[in-house]
């Protein structure tokens, strides 16, 4: 923890706690879109593919930037 002090350490570790279980949470969210909308393509569902493919694109966009705070988190702490 190069650089950082005791109380900036303990709120990015905090964060960083936060971070990893919104992580898991958005990837099982991924994974239930993706479940869905492949459903809907093949065997059309009784949700559009349509809106579920661009909820599937938020939602990866949203883990990208997720991925990369808890980088720049641990980065810090490092």
């Amino acid at each position: 923890m190069a650089g950082v002090d005791g109380k900036r350490a303990y709120t990015l570790h905090e964060e960083l706690t936060d971070l990893r279980v919104a992580l898991e949470r958005k990837r099982s969210e991924i994974s239930n879109l993706k479940v869905g909308y492949i459903r809907s393509v093949e065997s059309g569902g009784p949700i559009p593919p349509e809106p579920l493919r661009r909820n599937l694109i938020s939602a990866r966009a949203e883990l990208l930037d997720l991925e990369q705070r808890v980088a720049a988190i641990e980065s810090e702490l490092s």
